[in-house]
């Protein structure tokens, strides 16, 4: 998983999308920097917890893809 996560492709995307709804926060976290690295963007601050983070990229994803 992590593997994937270090050079995400493109068509990939919607796959790290689901995953971030699994319920292991390990595979969650890897999904949101696969996400990060994909497209280029951070949602929240250093100090915002995954939780939030995740939360916010999820609305992200929803509303732009």
């Amino acid at each position: 998983m992590q593997a994937l996560a270090q050079q995400p492709q493109e068509n990939e995307g919607k796959i790290f999308e689901r995953l971030l709804s699994e319920k292991d926060p390990n595979i969650q976290t890897v999904s949101m920097l696969a996400l990060e690295r994909l497209y280029g963007l951070k949602l929240g601050k250093a100090e915002t917890p995954v939780v939030q983070k995740i939360s916010l990229w999820q609305k992200h994803l929803r509303k732009n893809y």
